[in-house]
């Protein structure tokens, strides 16, 4: 199966979650971020939990790594290896990868 996101782009929409949420709605030219909201949430889904807290506090809402390892009582490393092995996951799930 050939991937439908690559990990850039992935990256991107995650990063850009809050335009997605603003700019989705069923008008013919907005349907695809429906399309990808609907797909990064069954990614998220899937995460486990260490990586989508760091997912959700890094990208979704939008605290520093550093911020983010203190939030979360972590190291800065921590935080950047869980975000980049969650990257890796929602790329995956996201391509039609199955737990």
């Amino acid at each position: 199966m050939k991937a439908n996101y690559s990990p850039g782009y992935v990256r991107q929409i995650v990063e850009g979650y809050s335009g997605l949420v603003a700019h989705a709605d069923t008008t013919p030219s907005a349907l695809r971020y429906l399309v990808e909201l609907a797909d990064l949430h069954y990614a998220f889904a899937r995460l486990p939990t260490d990586y989508a807290e760091v997912v959700f506090a890094h990208a979704l809402v939008g605290l520093t790594q550093e911020e983010t390892a203190r939030v979360l009582g972590k190291s800065q490393q921590w935080v950047s290896k869980r975000y980049r092995f969650a990257l890796e996951e929602i790329t995956y799930y996201i391509n039609g990868g199955t737990p």
